[in-house]
C-alpha cells in the first residue's frame, strides 16, 4: 500500500500540477488548490507513509507558490483534519477535531473567491498548532500523540468494508504488497 499512497497522494498532485500549470502560466492567471491533510503539518502516529506524502504535498505547494509569485497564478493547499467520510469510518477519533465535507468545500470556495495564505487548515484554528509545537516540550507532545495512537479497533467493521471496496477498485498488481513489505496481520500466513 506504500506505493499506492505515494501514487495517489503525491504523484496525483504532481501530475495535476503538471497538467494545469503550463496553461495557467501562459495565460497569466489561475489558481490550483491541492487538498492535502493536517497530517501535512502534524505527524500522525501509525500513519507514517500517509503523513510523509501529505508533508510532501504541502512542501511542493509552498515551493511552487513561491516560484510562481508575481505570475498571476496561485497555488494553495487546503489541510483538513479528519473528514466525516467513508474513509474515516471505524477510526478511533474520539476527542480528535473532525469536520464535514461541506466545511472543506467552503474553505476551498473562500480561498478561490477571497484569496488567502498558500496553506489553509480546516478548521482554521488548527493552523497555529504546528507553530505552537515548536515551543512545546517533547514530553507533552509525546503524551498528546500517545493519546491519539490508541490501538485500532474496527468494532463495526466499517473500515474493513471501506478498505475491501477500495482494493476491489484497483488492479491486483497495485494491491499486492511489495516483497519487502510484510502482509497486513489479517493476511499473514499461518506459522
Amino acid at each position: 500500500m506504500r506505493d499506492l499512497q505515494i501514487d495517489v497522494n503525491l504523484r496525483g498532485i504532481v501530475n495535476g500540477l503538471g497538467a494545469a500549470l503550463p496553461g495557467m502560466v501562459a495565460r497569466g492567471s489561475g489558481h490550483v488548490i491541492n487538498v492535502a491533510s493536517i497530517a501535512g503539518r502534524i505527524a500522525l502516529p501509525n500513519a507514517a507513509m500517509y503523513t510523509a506524502t501529505k508533508f510532501a504535498v504541502v512542501g511542493l505547494t509552498e515551493a511552487i507558490a513561491a516560484e510562481l509569485h508575481g505570475s498571476g497564478v496561485r497555488v494553495s493547499a487546503v489541510l483538513p483534519t479528519f473528514v466525516h467520510t467513508e474513509m474515516t469510518d471505524g477510526l478511533p477519533l474520539r476527542g480528535v477535531p473532525t469536520v464535514d465535507p461541506p466545511d472543506v468545500a467552503l474553505a476551498i470556495l473562500r480561498l478561490v473567491r477571497r484569496g488567502g495564505p498558500a496553506v489553509v487548515t480546516v478548521p482554521r484554528w488548527m493552523g497555529g498548532l504546528p507553530r505552537l509545537a515548536v515551543f512545546t516540550p517533547q514530553m507533552i507532545i509525546d503524551a498528546i500523540r500517545h493519546g491519539s495512537s490508541r490501538p485500532y479497533e474496527d468494532r463495526d467493521q466499517r473500515r474493513a468494508a471501506y478498505e475491501a471496496r477500495v482494493r476491489g477498485l484497483l488492479p491486483a498488481a497495485l494491491t499486492k504488497p511489495p516483497e519487502d513489505e510484510p502482509p497486513p496481520e489479517d493476511e499473514a500466513p499461518d506459522r
